[in-house]
């Protein structure tokens, strides 16, 4: 591991931009690289997989149905959506829970952000998965709510503690943590740490981007090891972000562990 402890440190000489990395060996329970892993980052979409894990311990709960259908209004149709573009109808639960991981799509976050809660999942996060800096504070695509100052936050640390207690099963119940997992797989942005990967992969994951900022978190199955791949780069020089230090380093990890 020291040699991929060093190759990571010959790229970061290369880059002007702010990251934090977190990679940890989920099974043999061993931190393999950390920078800046504590650092309170402002979010983007990686915020959306506590909304999913909040709103399937109300499944788990049976105050709601995976099968239940949720209106979608024309009025909540976001402009960036291509799943909503038909116009106003009603989706199961768990239609609206994949297109807001698989495809991130904010209109179906925001319709289930209202259903739920703010206090909602904020409890959640504090009480249940016991995060310290990860926060929901505005709807996606809010630009008011952002020029008044509110973020939604997330750190490399909250995101392994989440990862990992989806991956040990100790939230929920076994049949939604695997279900969750099973979303997680279907990721389809794959232009981050997949970026350089051309194998089959099994990797449970979830990608966020801002305006010079991009993340991408998640648990990656090499060779039957579950590995823990969290980065994110931010105060980018270039307004798309720097989603190619990230394929180096997820290119890294997936050649050491193969």
């Amino acid at each position: 591991m020291e040699n991929l402890k060093i190759d990571i440190n010959k790229l970061l000489e290369h880059i002007n931009d702010n990251i934090s990395i977190l990679i940890k060996d989920i099974k043999n329970n061993k931190i393999i690289y950390w920078i800046n892993e504590k650092e309170k980052i402002i979010s983007a979409s990686t915020i959306k997989v506590q909304i999913m894990l909040a709103i399937l311990e109300q499944v788990k709960q049976n105050k709601i149905k995976l099968t239940d259908e949720i209106l979608v209004r024309n009025m909540d149709i976001l402009e960036d959506t291509q799943v909503f573009e038909q116009g106003e109808r009603r989706y199961t639960l768990e239609e609206l829970l994949n297109w807001m991981i698989i495809k991130s799509d904010n209109t179906a976050t925001n319709v289930l952000i209202n259903k739920f809660g703010f206090n909602y999942i904020n409890d959640y996060i504090k009480q249940e998965l016991k995060l310290e800096k990860t926060e929901l504070n505005r709807l996606m695509l809010d630009s008011i709510a952002r020029q008044n100052g509110k973020e939604n936050y997330m750190c490399q640390m909250d995101m392994l503690k989440t990862f990992e207690m989806l991956y040990n099963q100790e939230i929920l119940n076994n049949d939604l943590c695997k279900l969750a997992i099973d979303i997680l797989k279907k990721q389809r942005s794959q232009d981050q740490i997949m970026r350089y990967i051309y194998e089959n992969t099994h990797f449970a994951h979830k990608t966020g981007v801002l305006d010079y900022m991009n993340h991408d978190v998640g648990l990656m199955d090499i060779n039957n090891q579950m590995i823990y791949i969290g980065i994110s780069v931010y105060n980018c020089k270039k307004k798309e972000g720097n989603k190619q230090i990230v394929g180096k380093i997820g290119n890294l990890i997936y050649n050491t562990y193969k």
